[in-house]
């Protein structure tokens, strides 16, 4: 015959705690409360185990985060276009346009690919790429481009994403996080 060894409760995973709890729950319900003299007992541990479902069901997500994903594609596809530009620009036979390609390809090499990075990464890079491209000593050779539409485009790209995931992360930071952890205490001191 095997033998149930120790289980300590506190080492389970939320999910793990309550999935055993579920399945003593269904024990108890099988025996019958009353046959083993414990109602008031069964209803106070079930009202506890309903307590901590609930506290379990909290919504993570927000449906500002496809919005947000939609932005930043929109804000790599942008980048992407640009990065293409400079590319082809450089293989043009007009000496002035090479040039003004070889410089922004170096411009854009210190900022590597953005949109292999985290959104905060990406925002931060795209910033500092935008502001070097709109100085006043580089203005000629993005004009040379013609890839001013292009940047300002790339610009307002990226203020909407910044400004879409601030309001995600308002609204994450006033939803109710649950604590499970209280509830868990409750059922199991």
């Amino acid at each position: 015959m095997k033998k149930i060894l120790n289980l300590f409760l506190y080492k389970l995973r939320n999910g793990e705690y309550f999935q055993f709890m579920s399945d003593f729950k269904g024990l108890l319900v099988a025996l019958t409360p009353a046959a083993i003299h414990s109602e008031a007992e069964f209803a106070e541990f079930d009202a506890r185990l309903t307590k901590l479902d609930d506290e379990l069901r909290v919504d993570q997500g927000s449906v500002l985060t496809e919005q947000l994903q939609s932005i930043d594609q929109a804000r790599d596809n942008i980048w992407r276009a640009i990065d293409m530009r400079i590319n082809a620009t450089m293989l043009c036979g007009i000496y002035q346009e090479v040039e003004a390609a070889k410089l922004l390809r170096r411009l854009f090499d210190l900022y590597g690919d953005v949109r292999r990075v985290t959104y905060n990464e990406e925002t931060a890079g795209l910033t500092n790429l935008i502001g070097d491209l709109t100085k006043p000593e580089n203005t000629d050779i993005v004009t040379a481009c013609q890839l001013d539409t292009w940047v300002n485009h790339l610009k307002q790209a990226n203020i909407a994403f910044k400004a879409k995931q601030n309001e995600r992360d308002t609204v994450l930071a006033n939803k109710n996080s649950g604590n499970a952890k209280a509830v868990r205490l409750e059922i199991d001191p």
